[in-house]
């Protein structure tokens, strides 16, 4: 994703750099860093969160939108109720003058396999059911998907793709109140008048797009994958599947270079890890840093 951009840019390709000139600059990089970290101040002793290592570090925030809690992309957070049946995936807006047309849209995707829960998909699955579709509706609307976790499982789905799009294929930004979210439920139901109230995480659509990836759900270790990403293309729920999964799959996978690596070479020339936090002097925990990327700016500008 390049800088400034809210959606990933195809870069043209280029001869492959030899492995061995590429390790010799990882080795150069993590020199002059661990160079630049000795001077500062000692740490002591260190918790260091195991669970640091799914969140990447943070790149292009100025891209992102705002929320409750701002969120580096790509990080992977626990759902909150780990026993939860369903979770529900929502995008709320209020239309003023009743010509507002949202889709959302749930792309479950298996091992060679995929199913659409949203307004042109299915609409009531074992796994999941779509609220029904709300179109120019003046005042406060919304639209949800909920997924059956276990069922979904059961039947061979690992990932479930969160996207919204504006149908009428103007920008979010012109959308008075546009939120998307998600939450935990008991059961899984259709209800055309749901307005929601309980939120786990929440996001502000306000960018010039009319089509954004909003996060990915994974089923088996119940978290949720932060992404708020542009896509472009005909502004209608679940097209462009194919550049849909192009645009997921760096997410999807540990990153190269995460947070707890970062931290990691602070306390090797600063300090020592410990294993047991209360044996610490400093803990560097997930949820720190999970909620709020200023916290790991402070070690990157440090």
């Amino acid at each position: 994703m390049l800088k400034g951009s809210r959606k990933r840019t195809e870069l043209p390709d280029l001869p492959a750099i030899p492995e061995k000139t590429v390790n010799k600059i990882k080795e150069l990089i993590i020199s002059t860093l661990k160079s630049k970290f000795s001077t500062l101040d000692k740490m002591g002793n260190v918790y260091l969160d195991e669970e640091l290592k799914k969140i990447p570090l943070p790149t292009n925030m100025r891209s992102a939108s705002s929320s409750l809690k701002p969120i580096v992309r790509g990080t992977r957070s626990p759902i909150g109720n780990q026993n939860a049946k369903v979770i529900r995936a929502f995008v709320h807006w209020f239309d003023e003058n009743g010509n507002q047309d949202l889709d959302l849209s749930a792309t479950l995707i298996g091992m060679g396999k995929s199913a659409v829960i949203s307004w042109n998909g299915e609409k009531n699955k074992g796994y999941g059911c779509y609220s029904g579709d709300v179109r120019y509706r003046q005042g406060a609307c919304a639209e949800y998907v909920d997924i059956v976790v276990d069922k979904a499982l059961k039947d061979g789905f690992k990932y479930v793709i969160i996207d919204v799009r504006n149908y009428e294929g103007r920008s979010f930004s012109s959308v008075k109140e546009c939120v998307g979210g998600y939450m935990e439920r008991e059961f899984a139901e259709a209800n055309m008048t749901f307005v929601p109230s309980t939120l786990a995480n929440c996001t502000q659509l306000q960018n010039e797009s009319s089509a954004t990836i909003m996060s990915v759900i994974d089923l088996e270790t119940r978290e949720v994958i932060h992404l708020d990403i542009d896509q472009d293309g005909i502004p209608v729920a679940s097209a462009n599947f194919e550049e849909i999964m192009a645009a997921i799959k760096p997410y999807c996978e540990p990153p190269t270079f995460s947070v707890h690596h970062l931290l990691e070479l602070h306390v090797e020339t600063r300090g020592k890890i410990v294993d047991n936090e209360k044996d610490a002097d400093v803990s560097l925990k997930f949820k720190d840093f999970s909620e709020s990327y200023v916290e790991t700016l402070k070690y990157i500008e440090a």
